[in-house]
């Protein structure tokens, strides 16, 4: 590929020289401008590019490119120039140019990364000089240093074993070896780097999180421990040790992002420090964009391609997938380029990698793999960063020992510690041990001639075990041998039980002995592992680090289970989903037995619960849990009967507080620990975690008295984590909750429910809220509770839109406000009746409530209950067409929001705002409100209200919509759908799928419009009902099915009855009508003109309501759709009629 350089040249304090060469400096085209001009074209990315709502990112790329071509034609005739073989643009850094989204640059028929032969743009720390390119591949696998940082209590926590795993299966055919160090701190880093040669890595990939600190760009690494350490390039570099890996992949967001010209990226101070090709992101990039761009760079790499070319390829692929951040993968360069890192598989002498053997090893005796595979992993992170730093450090250890319950994962960490401990000489056991075997499996790895003595020795019966195991690893070490490590996986087989506990059982005792001592005393590296399901009772255990584990909660969970294919299937019921995530009980082996059970999607719900319960059970026996307690005293079943009753892991003090005195609680937690029955959590704490595994629950019996029990277990939770703060979080509230309703505490129970059903109800989390009302109630017998618990399940049954249930809820709400003199509680009920009233479609009504409502707040003189109720009633009168009193309400809205600094009210002004000048047609008004609600949303910690975000980024996607900017506006409502898949809203999954279909039926795409519309055709919301059927029956036209056309638009007009009478009528209803006539006259082959006689009256009867050319347009571009396959040019008669009068 030629190289077209352009570097920056100042003339003067305000000019400014670019100079287009290819190899020699001295031989340039130039073009002088003032240095204002860079910089504004800086401020336009900003406006355009860096911003929630970019301008289509063609015209911006189409602007970069005529920027760069100039009047000389210098771009284009470069093209031209270097057809046939590629083309690199490497454009200087400096001076505001590496801000500007040169991946963008489009020549007006596709972005130019999209072209064959590649075209690729760099930034280029440049010194002016000519790029040299540096081919050196060297003849063996790809070497990759990767470490992913993932700090404690950082969110989110990103999926890094996704991008792992995307690696190793990109690169199946052409193995990488793939190094990762686990820890995600630097100096362990620097230490693993220093164990290697120079030049050994060809690439270093860091991924994870970044930002800024101190203005100061810095990634977010770990410490020792997994804490946060806030890390600089230069202590990257440091870390990476000279001269530093051709490539560095920095996979963290805005890696490669430089603001003004004055703070560079962190790409670009890594060149800086020394090194040669950093690849960073531009802007924030989605997980899945970050992995497919991994896998697909090294996927080329790996097989011989330069790095140009590789990224140009990256590039197209993203592309292909429809990767929403393609373009913000940025390679930054100083004056040397690398072209291929490694020479192609087939090459004659290439060193091949051995294969792994990991897969090899652990398997059963069925030859069925017993663990988790590099790609499969997930989670675990902090027990592998003990076991590791144990291993490789702490030489007052020989091994580590990992224990916890059968299902938990012990085998996959040890495979996982096998492949992260390359310098090892590995030898694995399967469950029994004994002293023949283990001679016998020694000797076969001495297999070079120099180590026969050494064979014999061992093989020898002259001495005993300890003797010969010294001589073997003393011998080993001085000849400079690799170090052994021993793996023994499902330990238990050679234990015995005692009083309760386990112990070595007689013959194996020796052994293990030998083995420690000899290790010890040779004070040699060699090391063991151990796993088993129990913490067994030996002295030997003092010298191994001993790491517990428990099942999967939260990110871990969240990971394993999108690994799952049947647990995310939309043919299972939530319900039966939930009960299986409940028997399952976060176990990662039992998930993946109950997956299977899920797969049989042809049995009902009754017939897959009563096969998961029978699975769950044939678990339980298959890691002998029942054998297990029936070995355990009375009063250690007790105890874990009694504590069992907590869900959710507590501390000690909560333990104690149910706890019969006449049972010993600290040797029954220790006890229960070692057995794998009682789950530890936050083990470095000064105080631990401790939880009862719910997968006893059937198999313990469960004392008489849970009231007493239950209202005990919540009053002590009450005292520890409500307290007087109330610093609980929502885990430990719904906890108190259900203990508290077990119990019958009114009190706590009422009170823990208004914090979560306001907290749910304010992110628009309805099905959460709603789940916690009908208990609730049934034990408040306090009028004042009873009030607010039925406002809040109002509000919960209003976002699940569920209106008629709200109205019952809100007018018993109400009748105990006038009873209790409450006004202001009155009044928030009025108004939510007038919600109600609206989203039934029952408009006049809601005016009716929204003003009274008003009239109280003025009374009351609460000025955020008169914000809302404008806000309310500017929604009523826009949605009839009045746009003066819509106005007048939205702005007297958001004046108050502002005078009395509400946060939530200025964002639902301006929300409503925006979808307010969509209509009207102004869209970029429309925007600057939309964006403005976001930013108030998104850089205030305190505000999450989700529904309010997902409502905002649907109104963004109807203007883009307006604006013809289909791509986006589909971009938009898809991150709406993912957030009303968290608060479950049939009115956000109903507008966004409509939205989505929209934009699909308007770039063609008629099946992905059709799914779409489906999708939203699920959700009953009657404000939207009418127009997603009459969707659907403009898409089955487009697609020619005429019969299944006719039925949508025929229950379109069905829908539409009610809404459309004079008392409640909505210029959309009517327009809706008007478009589904029109859809018959097509549809039908007789009576067509009748249709079209009809269709006229309804579009006039809308008109009359809303004149606004925002509507009219969106009326306009459906209509189109229908004049689009009107062969007999039936709707001719309708053209002028509907004529924008824009």
């Amino acid at each position: 590929m030629k190289i077209l350089h352009i570097s920056l040249t100042p003339q003067g304090s305000d000019y400014v020289s670019l100079r287009y060469f290819w190899d020699n400096p001295n031989q340039y085209e130039e073009r002088r401008l003032p240095l204002a001009e860079i910089k504004d074209l800086g401020n336009q990315a900003e406006t355009n590019y860096y911003t929630r709502i970019p301008v289509d990112y063609a015209i911006t790329g189409q602007k970069l490119y005529h920027w760069l071509d100039g009047n000389n034609r210098l771009l284009a005739n470069a093209l031209k120039e270097s057809q046939q073989q590629g083309l690199i643009i490497a454009i200087a850094a400096d001076k505001g140019l590496a801000h500007l989204p040169w991946e963008l640059l489009h020549d007006g028929q596709c972005f130019l990364v999209e072209k064959q032969p590649p075209i690729i743009p760099i930034r280029w720390v440049s010194n002016s000089q000519s790029i040299v390119i540096v081919n050196q591949p060297k003849n063996r696998a790809l070497n990759v240093l990767f470490m992913a940082t993932s700090p404690l209590d950082v969110e989110p926590e990103l999926d890094y074993e996704a991008e792992e795993g995307q690696i190793l299966e990109a690169t199946k055919r052409t193995p990488a070896n793939l190094r990762v160090e686990e820890s995600g701190c630097l100096t362990e880093l620097s230490y693993v780097v220093g164990e290697y040669e120079k030049n050994y890595f060809d690439i270093f990939h860091l991924t994870g999180h970044a930002t800024h600190q101190n203005e100061k760009p810095c990634f977010l690494t770990e410490d020792e421990y997994g804490g946060l350490v806030y890390s600089n390039t230069s202590e990257i570099a440091t870390a990476l040790r000279y001269p530093l890996p051709p490539l560095i992949f920095l996979s963290g967001c805005r890696t490669g992002y430089a603001s003004d010209g004055v703070v560079p990226s962190m790409a670009e101070e890594l060149l800086n420090l020394g090194a040669t090709a950093v690849l960073g992101w531009g802007q924030n990039v989605r997980d899945k964009d970050a992995t497919e761009a991994a896998s697909r760079l090294y996927w080329e790499l790996s097989q011989g391609e330069t790095v140009a070319k590789a990224i140009a390829s990256t590039y197209q692929s993203l592309i292909k997938q429809n990767a929403r951040d393609w373009h913000k993968l940025r390679l930054y360069i100083s004056n040397t380029l690398p072209q291929a890192l490694v020479t192609p598989l087939r090459t004659k002498g290439r060193k091949q990698l051995p294969k792994p053997t990991t897969t090899l090893e652990f398997r059963d005796d069925e030859n069925r793999l017993r663990v988790a595979s590099r790609e499969e992993f997930v989670g675990r992170r902090r027990q592998l960063q003990n076991c590791l730093r144990t291993l490789k450090t702490d030489y007052n250890k020989v091994g580590v020992l990992i224990h916890g319950m059968g299902g938990w994962g012990k085998s996959s960490i040890a495979s996982r510690l096998w492949d992260r401990l390359p310098d090892y000489e590995k030898i694995l056991w399967w469950r029994q041990i004994d002293e023949s075997n283990l001679i016998k499996k020694l000797s076969s790895k001495l297999i070079k001639p120099e180590l026969r003595e050494i064979r014999n020795i061992l093989a020898s019966n002259n001495d005993c075990l300890e003797v010969k195991l010294a001589y073997l690893f003393s011998q080993l070490a001085e000849l400079g041998e690799k170090p052994f490590l021993l793996i023994f996986d499902d330990f238990e087989w050679n234990l015995e039980p005692r009083e309760g506990g386990y112990i070595l059982k007689p013959e194996v005792a020796p052994i293990l002995e030998a083995l420690v001592r000899s290790i010890q005393e040779t004070g040699t590296e060699n090391r063991i592992i151990i796993t088993c399901r129990y913490d067994f009772d030996s002295d030997l255990l003092d010298y191994f680090y001993k790491q517990g584990l428990e099942p999967f909660r939260k990110a871990e969970l969240t990971k394993k289970l999108n690994r799952l294919k049947n647990f995310n299937s939309d043919k299972i019921s939530e319900n039966v989903r939930e009960r299986a995530l409940n028997l399952a009980d976060g176990n990662p082996l039992l998930l993946e037995w109950l997956d299977l059970v899920l797969k049989q999607s042809d049995l009902d719900d009754e017939s897959i619960l009563l096969a998961m319960t029978a699975k769950q059970q044939e678990f339980l026996e298959t890691i002998h849990a029942p054998e297990l307690l029936a070995q355990q005293s009375d009063y250690f079943r007790q105890l874990l009967g009694l504590e069992i009753i907590y869900t959710i892991p507590v501390p000690k003090r909560a333990f104690v507080a149910i706890c019969p005195t006449k049972i010993s609680l600290d040797f029954c937690l220790e006890r229960g620990q070692a057995l794998g029955l009682i789950e530890v959590y936050d083990r470095r704490r000064s105080e631990p975690y401790y939880r009862v595994s719910r997968l006893l629950q059937g198999l313990l019996s469960v004392s008489e008295g849970q009231e007493d029990l239950a209202q005990k277990a919540a009053q002590v939770l009450d005292q520890l984590w409500w307290g007087l703060d109330c610093q609980c979080n929502e885990e430990q509230a719904l906890e108190i909750h259900r203990l508290a309703l077990l119990g019958k505490e009114e009190d706590i129970a009422t009170k823990v429910y208004a914090f979560l059903s306001s907290f749910y109800n304010s992110r628009g989390q309805f099905r959460q809220a709603d789940s916690l009302y009908q208990n609730t109630l049934s034990i408040i017998a306090n009028k004042q509770y009873k009030m607010v618990t039925l406002l809040n399940q109002g509000n919960a049954y209003q976002g699940l839109g569920l209106y008629q249930e709200a109205i019952n809820s809100y007018q018993d709400a109400k009748l105990l406000a006038e009873v209790l003199k409450n006004e202001e509680i009155e009044g928030v009920v009025i108004g939510n009746l007038g919600i109600c009233y609206y989203s039934m479609g029952q408009i006049e009504e809601s005016i009716r409530y929204y003003v009274k409502a008003l009239q109280t707040a003025s009374t009351l003189n609460n000025e955020e209950l008169q914000g809302l109720n404008h806000n309310y009633l500017g929604c009523s009168y826009s949605t009839l067409g009045d746009i003066e009193q819509a106005r007048y309400h939205y702005q007297q809205a958001l004046a108050i929001a502002e005078k009395i600094k509400n946060l939530l009210i200025e964002v639902m002004s301006c929300c409503n705002l925006c979808d307010f000048y969509g209509k009207i047609g102004e869209s970029q008004s429309a925007i600057t409100y939309g964006q403005r609600a976001l930013k108030t949303l998104e850089t205030t910690k305190d505000l999450e209200d989700l529904e309010s975000k997902a409502t905002i980024l649907h109104g963004l996607a109807e203007v883009l919509i307006d604006e013809e900017r289909y791509h986006e506006a589909i971009f938009y409502t898809e991150q709406s759908i993912e957030i009303a898949k968290q608060v479950d809203s049939p009115k956000l999954y109903s507008e966004n799928y409509s939205a989505c279909a929209c934009a699909y039926l308007y770039s063609n795409k008629l099946n992905e419009a059709w799914n779409a519309a489906t999708e939203a055709k699920k959700y009953d919301y009657p404000q939207n009902n009418y127009y997603v059927l009459m969707l659907l029956g403009l898409i089955a036209l487009k697609q020619g099915n005429h019969k299944l056309a006719d039925d949508q638009f025929q229950a379109t007009l069905k829908n539409l009855e009610k809404l459309t009478s004079e008392r409640q009528s909505s210029f959309r209803a009517w327009d809706t009508k008007f478009l589904a006539l029109c859809g018959l006259a097509l549809s039908r082959n007789i009576d067509h003109q009748n249709y079209i006689s009809d269709a006229v009256e309804a579009y006039q009867k809308a008109r009359l309501l809303s004149q606004s050319n925002g509507t009219v347009k969106r009326v306009r571009q459906l209509f189109q759709i229908l004049k689009s396959v009107d062969s007999e040019n039936r709707l001719n008669t309708l053209q002028t009629l509907i004529k924008p009068t824009y």
